[in-house]
C-alpha cells in the first residue's frame, strides 16, 4: 500500500469547509481488498474507508493493481496530523501500511501560467 507520489511528510491538505482527499495504490490486491486511512492529530482521531478501484493488470507480486481514494472529514486550519493507510485482504500485499507525518490543513492553491515572474502563494 502506497500514498500517491504527490503526498509526502509535511504536506498541506485542503481545510474546511471542503474535504481533503488522499490517494494511493495497492500492489498485489485481490477482489476483496479494502483500504482504511486512519487520521490522528491534536484531539481528533478517526478512520475512513477508502474507495478501491481494481484494474485488470496483474502484477509480479501476485494479485491485481488497485487505486484507492479516501475522503477525509473537514478540518480547520492548523495541524500536525498523521495519516496511515492500511490494506486488508490484499493477498501478497497483506499487512502493508503507509504513513504520512506532520500534515497541515490550510488553503491549497494551484497556479500555472506562462507569465514570467508570476507567483502563487499557499496560506495555512
Amino acid at each position: 500500500t502506497f500514498f500517491s507520489g504527490v503526498f509526502s511528510d509535511g504536506a498541506v491538505l485542503q481545510r474546511a469547509p471542503r474535504s481533503a482527499r488522499l490517494f494511493g495504490v495497492v500492489i498485489g490486491a485481490t477482489e476483496d481488498t479494502t483500504v482504511t486511512v486512519a487520521v490522528d492529530g491534536t484531539g481528533d482521531s478517526y478512520e475512513v474507508l477508502a474507495e478501491v478501484e481494481l484494474t485488470a493488470m496483474k502484477v509480479k507480486a501476485g494479485g491485481l493493481y488497485a487505486r484507492w481514494k479516501a475522503t477525509l472529514k473537514p478540518h480547520e486550519a492548523g495541524g500536525n496530523f498523521t495519516a496511515a493507510a492500511s490494506c486488508a485482504k490484499c493477498g501478497a500485499a497483506a499487512g502493508n501500511t503507509a504513513k504520512l507525518a506532520d500534515l497541515q490543513f490550510g488553503d491549497v492553491w494551484f497556479c500555472s501560467g506562462q507569465v514570467y515572474g508570476s507567483t502563487c502563494s499557499l496560506h495555512v
